[in-house]
């Protein structure tokens, strides 16, 4: 497949792959919620009858599938658009790591490090909020100089990704920790925010993926002989 047949299949199958996906997020939220409500065993069953051997929700595979997909296309991006090539690159790099961090769970880390400097650490800490708030802020006002020159459906779609990344992950995170020390982790609510906390960084996922897909299939080529030239039409 040529270049160009890859954009023009990006352009065309961007919308309905990006719907099925979320529907796909609602489908898996629904699923845990009742799982996890009802000691169902969920879909670990799934994976164990499709040879994974590791536990693995289903969720976090797809995380993982939407951001390795994701750096690939902001490689196709650098290439497109080399006048802001370090910054597609740079998005690569984070989306690679990111996919990376969701199979290893280094975020599990989170806890062990917060006993260690706070031994209270069961409570909700406002402290550890405001600094996971302050590294989204100064990321996003980096991200946001790059992203207010993009095109305007391009760069809501962005604005939205990292918002739903930072509610699930920052927000509703501490939500439910909250609702733990509170209610217990074994309450209907804290079922519900967590199951709602992952959903969401996820939903935030596809939406980038969707960014970068739009971007991407925006591309109109023309042949020059054997070579191919690729311009982002004007708004």
């Amino acid at each position: 497949m040529s270049r160009s047949d890859a954009l023009r299949w990006i352009r065309e199958r961007r919308p309905a792959v990006v719907r099925s996906l979320l529907l796909l997020v609602v489908g898996l939220g629904l699923v845990s919620f009742v799982a996890e409500t009802r000691s169902f065993v969920g879909d670990e069953v799934v994976l164990r009858l499709s040879g994974l051997t590791e536990v693995r929700s289903l969720a976090t595979w797809l995380s993982v599938t939407v951001l390795f997909i994701s750096a690939g296309l902001a490689l196709l991006a650098s290439d497109l658009d080399p006048d802001r090539s370090v910054y597609w690159r740079s998005g690569a790099f984070i989306s690679t790591v990111l996919s990376m961090e969701e199979v290893v769970g280094l975020h599990e880390l989170q806890e062990p490090i917060r006993r260690g400097i706070d031994p209270l650490a069961d409570r909700p800490s406002i402290a550890w909020l405001a600094a996971e708030l302050t590294v989204a802020v100064i990321l996003a006002a980096v991200l946001l100089a790059f992203i207010s020159r993009l095109r305007r459906d391009v760069r809501w779609r962005f604005t939205a990704a990292m918002a739903l990344v930072v509610t699930g992950a920052i927000g509703l995170q501490f939500l439910g920790e909250t609702i733990a020390f509170t209610r217990g982790i074994d309450s209907i609510s804290f079922i519900a925010i967590h199951t709602l906390e992952e959903q969401v960084e996820l939903a935030g996922f596809i939406v980038l993926l969707d960014a970068l897909a739009l971007f991407v299939g925006s591309f109109h080529t023309f042949d020059q002989g054997e070579d191919a030239t690729a311009r982002q039409p004007a708004v």
